[in-house]
């Protein structure tokens, strides 16, 4: 790829693997699945998707990457989780996280769509802490 771009998508293939990663939001038709515990909040209430959204959800794949592998808000039903998200309620800091890459996660959970990273600054961010802990290694 010369323009270096990436996509970020799962196709549905993990459908049949992890259904309970998987709902309805209110007022979606029964087969319309959404992996609620990925989106943003907007995605999740106002059914808005943006780049802003797609920030969030990398965001969320950084700390699943982190805590290898573990669940987004396991201990929240779908249901519960626009509610725990309106109230500031985030992930945590995955035991082997650096501070500095769950604070570039945590700004990707912001709730006003303005104050989130763009995804180049995402890129810029990631490279800088690359570089940081190129020089411990």
């Amino acid at each position: 790829m010369d323009d270096l771009t990436v996509k970020l998508t799962d196709y549905a293939l993990s459908r049949d693997l992890f259904p309970q990663d998987y709902d309805c939001l209110p007022m979606d038709p029964p087969n319309d699945k959404r992996p609620i515990k990925f989106m943003a909040i907007e995605s999740i209430t106002d059914r808005r998707y943006s780049t802003a959204s797609d920030v969030w959800s990398y965001g969320v794949l950084l700390w699943e990457l982190m805590s290898r592998g573990a669940q987004p808000f396991a201990d929240i039903e779908s249901c519960s989780l626009a509610t725990n998200l309106q109230n500031n309620h985030r992930l945590v800091q995955p035991m082997s996280c650096p501070d500095s890459l769950f604070k570039l996660m945590s700004a990707c959970w912001v709730t006003s769509i303005d104050q989130r990273p763009s995804m180049t600054s995402l890129v810029h961010m990631l490279i800088e802490f690359y570089e940081q802990l190129a020089r411990f290694i």
